[in-house]
């Protein structure tokens, strides 16, 4: 009974550790979390069509250069990557 338990306490130890990643990208995503998603904020070129959450990203580029990345979804996973995208994009030409 006890390789049981330690079977089971090791295999619930293993998914939480694998889900680290996942709250850090929610953590990073907050301020792109936009629960209540208000469709009319944002014009139909800036929503991202064909996905399962709601979500839209527009961006200002001057002389070539993103210098501003902004997006929102409901979803907090799609937030974080919408975070990670917007800083990878800010300064880099187009």
């Amino acid at each position: 009974m006890r390789i049981v338990r330690l079977i089971l306490f090791l295999s619930v130890f293993d998914m939480i550790r694998s889900l680290s990643p996942l709250k850090s990208l929610i953590r990073k995503g907050e301020k792109f979390y936009l629960p209540k998603f208000i469709e009319s904020s944002y014009r139909d070129h800036q929503k991202v069509k064909e996905c399962l959450a709601n979500v839209a990203i527009r961006s200002e580029v001057r002389d070539g250069v993103v210098v501003d990345c902004e997006g929102k979804s409901d979803s907090k996973i799609v937030a974080g990557i919408l975070a990670i995208l917007c800083e990878e994009c800010r300064g880099k030409e187009t």
